[in-house]
């Protein structure tokens, strides 16, 4: 009887063990995996690039229009954009010895001294509000427009229209980064 019981006792120890060594094993490649899933989530996680953003600005003057002398004398202002991806958002301020309304606030392509076309249309909010446009959309038909304005803002400039006097631009100024 005593040879059964110990036999049995080492069966069944060896049994735990092999048991103990099967969980210590899956366990083991369990955490590997998991560790590993997280390593790789970690790494693709840095690998995403992250979407720049870029501060754009304008001075704005009646001065500035073209031809000469076609712009408010008066008005003066700026236009501050923040690009992110393909949202660029703005913030425009004007003032006048007159009383403004607003007709339009535009991107235009084009360099100081020569008029452009409208290539970022913002609708018309109240001075320092906020606006975001993206591209493309109605308000800015070309998908590409916001990679050449940030990469040449010296070739876009920003312009306030005010009616009923400055419908073709009271003020504008040239694009700039900061």
């Amino acid at each position: 009887m005593d040879s059964e019981i110990r036999c049995l006792t080492v069966t069944t120890r060896r049994a735990t063990i092999a048991r103990g060594g099967r969980l210590a094993a899956v366990l083991g490649l369990f955490a590997t995996g998991v560790w590993s899933q997280a390593t790789e989530a970690k790494k693709k996680h840095k690998k995403k690039k992250r979407k720049k953003t870029i501060n754009l600005r304008a001075t704005l003057s009646g001065a500035n229009e073209v031809p000469s002398g076609s712009g408010d004398p008066s008005a003066n202002g700026s236009c501050s954009f923040t690009v992110k991806g393909s949202q660029i958002c703005a913030i425009f301020n004007l003032m006048a010895a007159q009383p403004i309304t607003v007709s339009g606030n535009h991107i235009h392509q084009a360099p100081a001294g020569t008029n452009g076309p409208i290539v970022i249309n913002f609708p018309i909010v109240p001075f320092n509000q906020q606006v975001c446009v993206s591209c493309p959309s109605s308000d800015c038909m070309e998908s590409t427009i916001i990679s050449q304005v940030t990469s040449n803002p010296s070739g876009f400039y920003c312009n306030i229209h005010t009616s009923p006097n400055f419908l073709n631009g009271a003020a504008r100024g040239q694009l700039v980064k900061g």
